[in-house]
């Protein structure tokens, strides 16, 4: 049976820098802010590490599983109170022991290697397409070699929903009426979490996409 676990991260539209780079290089304003996005939603088959979370998520994982990706609570667009915006949903369908075995899958496959991958043939992405200061970027880079060391296992992921442009929104009374709390979601969260939990948001998210599109 597969777990679901639910995870917040910190979109490229969040901040000022972020938004200079998406409107700079016409980027996805919901992608990871980072210089080695975590996770790497802009793949066919994005790939979940341990850069952000080390030890605390990622090793836990196992194939089937099912994570439910959101950002963190911001006002996102013109005012308005704050939410959450639910940008994937990914389906853990194989494990790599390692970043140079999650590289070579990637190559074998004829997909270029994602930036949360550490391998010395993909260096990070230029400071000017994330949401990082330079002293930022500096102190992430010498971090995140350390966790691939340190916590190397390499998730790719089937998506079965993705949306990095116009995500549909959550509230707190979403939260409330679904899982009857509001979840933390700094070290991922699976809490409640089930197939009937996951159709709920997903048939939420749908709703909120078609509505939002008709107007």
């Amino acid at each position: 049976m597969p777990d679901f676990y639910l995870v917040s991260y910190t979109p490229l539209c969040l901040n000022a820098t972020g938004r200079k780079a998406i409107a700079k290089y016409k980027l996805p304003p919901f992608l990871d802010s980072s210089v080695r996005r975590e996770p790497s939603f802009e793949q066919k088959f994005p790939g979940i590490s341990s850069l952000c979370r080390a030890g605390q998520f990622a090793p836990k994982l196992k194939v089937d599983d099912i994570v439910i990706y959101i950002t963190k609570k911001g006002k996102y667009g013109s005012g308005g109170i704050g939410h959450w915006k639910l940008t994937a949903v990914l389906w853990v369908k194989d494990i790599k022991e390692n970043h140079l075995e999650a590289a070579k899958w990637y190559k074998s496959s004829k997909f270029s290697i994602p930036s949360n991958c550490v391998v010395p043939e993909r260096p990070p992405n230029p400071r000017g397409y994330s949401g990082f200061t330079q002293k930022h970027e500096v102190q992430a880079i010498v971090d995140y070699q350390r966790k691939s060391r340190k916590f190397p296992k390499y998730l790719i992921c089937d998506v079965i929903f993705k949306d990095l442009i116009n995500p549909p929104p959550l509230y707190e009374s979403d939260f409330m009426r679904i899982l009857g709390r509001i979840p933390v979601t700094q070290q991922a969260n699976k809490k409640g979490l089930s197939w009937e939990t996951l159709d709920e948001i997903l048939q939420l998210a749908v709703k909120r996409q078609y509505n939002s599109w008709k107007e």
